[in-house]
């Protein structure tokens, strides 16, 4: 798992010094008259959504993705249902030479300017606890080195919250279909893909 080389550093792992978020945010209760509030963040952030398998905070790693863009939320006031939506430009993590990260070099992250990632995410609460989750993504790095992507990636998600007493599961299933082209202006591939994660588990008294 990892690097061939036990000794090997990456920006992944050292980062002297940057902020991961950095944004503003605006909530407006009962939106049009309606029970439903939204939340507006604009800014550098950190996006994590549903069981974070595809976007999310990394829980092994030191430094996190973050994202430079637009997100809305809109949420049911009981919490039935509630809707993600996002416009963002990943960003590129900095210092990224051997050298730079050797001697703890602090350069400021900064967005591809050339590269989208946006998409929507919906959850809903069903009924005896169950949720069910569905999204799509989209990722465009037209020009990046040393590969460039353009992929669609759907999914949906059911699981059931653990209670003692009670059985509890989670189905996610993810698909990504797309192009990918591992050097500059060479004729791109097509790419896909299919995930499937199971479990189950049941919590005692």
């Amino acid at each position: 798992y990892g690097s061939s080389d036990p000794n090997s550093l990456t920006n992944a792992m050292v980062n002297a010094g940057n902020f991961s978020q950095i944004y503003a945010a605006w909530i407006n209760r009962d939106l049009f008259d309606i029970p439903v509030d939204s939340e507006t963040k604009l800014g550098q952030m950190i996006i994590s959504l549903g069981s974070s398998r595809i976007v999310g905070r990394y829980a092994f790693r030191n430094d996190q993705q973050s994202f430079v863009g637009l997100q809305q939320r809109f949420r049911e006031k009981s919490g039935d249902w509630e809707l993600t939506l996002f416009a963002t430009t990943p960003e590129q993590l900095l210092p990224n030479s051997k050298q730079g990260v050797l001697h703890n070099n602090v350069v400021w992250n900064r967005p591809e300017t050339n590269s989208i990632f946006t998409g929507g995410f919906f959850t809903r609460r069903l009924p005896e606890r169950h949720h069910s989750e569905l999204y799509l993504y989209y990722l465009s790095e037209p020009t990046l080195q040393p590969e460039s992507r353009v992929l669609f990636t759907p999914g949906i998600r059911f699981f059931r919250e653990p209670t003692q007493g009670t059985w509890d599961y989670e189905l996610e299933t993810v698909g990504q279909t797309g192009t990918r082209s591992l050097v500059n202006n060479a004729i791109p591939s097509s790419v896909g893909a299919i995930m499937v994660h199971g479990q189950m588990g049941y919590t005692f008294d």
